[in-house]
């Protein structure tokens, strides 16, 4: 596709399918109020297969089609296109993120100061219907969802964040291990010097797991990804200690989440208790073992987000 102008804000959006799975999220990047200066990079392992819908993407600074072998999680595929991106600031993006028009302009703006490695939105629960969507919202992105959230911050929104470019890059070749976790990663920016911000006029609506099998299966996964990644420097003796404190984990989460979680009844605070003693599961077993095949088993969640969301559920 002919550019039309240098673009400010690269945004990276995978897939494993064709561009049916990705076309509700295009859409909503076409709507931006700046669609003209953002660079649509699109990582999928068939660019055949994909069949781009070249009027769906028209009127985008650019449009590249990044081709990876084999997709084996969405680490690998965002940090594959990370590296061909050409913008200053790259943001991530999923198939089940719906951002606001104004998204990308708010998230530049935040960036336009110079003073934030990494700039975050406000997420709200596009799938808010049932106990197990909104118990896995709550564990997810909860944090994150309130008017008054806004700010600096230690840690932002996983996989609907905004980066410098230059700050990723010069991950080198560990980009991939720190994108497996980005609350890692999150702590290794600050650790470096670098401040994080939550920029709450940026919005996009996050459809969540509704369906028991899927909540609890990502729940363990993700909980082994984190602290097989978060320990993965560890000395023996510090892993094992937080293996057993492990078992502290729901209660602490519990307590934390509650404090921002609005109207959520028993029902709620049950399905959210079991989703974090899942989680904790997970972490306890990486910490002890380490991720093992967690990162490629995730794929599975991290994908076609429509089978793992109950039928009656509605997005909005």
């Amino acid at each position: 596709m002919t550019q039309t102008q240098p673009p400010q804000l690269s945004v990276i959006l995978a897939t494993t399918g064709d561009f049916t799975t990705i076309r509700r999220t295009v859409e909503h990047l076409h709507n931006q109020t700046i669609s003209d200066q953002l660079e649509l990079v699109i990582v999928t392992a068939s660019p055949q297969s994909l069949k781009l819908d070249a009027a769906a993407t028209a009127g985008f600074a650019a449009v590249r089609v990044i081709s990876v072998k084999h997709i084996q999680t969405i680490a690998s595929a965002n940090a594959a296109g990370i590296r061909e991106a050409s913008a200053p600031i790259i943001a991530l993006a999923e198939d089940h993120s719906f951002p606001e028009p104004n998204w990308a302009a708010e998230l530049l703006s935040a960036h336009k100061t110079g003073e934030y490695a990494a700039v975050g939105p406000r997420v709200l629960n596009a799938n808010p219907n049932s106990a197990i969507s909104r118990a896995d919202y709550w564990i997810g992105y909860g944090r994150w969802s309130r008017e008054d959230a806004g700010g600096e911050i230690d840690i932002l929104p996983g996989h609907n964040s905004s980066y410098r470019r230059d700050l990723l890059l010069a991950l080198g070749d560990k980009l991939e291990s720190w994108l497996e976790s980005e609350t890692v990663l999150h702590w290794h920016l600050r650790e470096q010097g670098h401040r994080l911000y939550l920029h709450t006029p940026a919005r996009t609506h996050h459809v969540n797991f509704s369906l028991a099998k899927s909540f609890f299966g990502a729940s363990f996964y993700n909980g082994r990804v984190f602290a097989g990644a978060r320990s993965s420097t560890w000395s023996p003796l510090k892993r094992l200690i937080y293996t057993f404190a492990s078992v502290l984990i729901p209660v602490i989460r519990l307590w934390r989440i509650l404090r921002y979680a609005e109207n959520i009844d028993f029902t709620g605070v049950m399905v959210l208790f079991a989703g974090l003693v899942v989680s904790a599961t997970g972490e306890m077993i990486g910490y002890a073992l380490g991720i093992g095949s967690a990162r490629e088993q995730l794929r599975h969640y991290e994908f076609f987000r429509v089978r793992h969301v109950c039928h009656t559920d509605v997005w909005i």
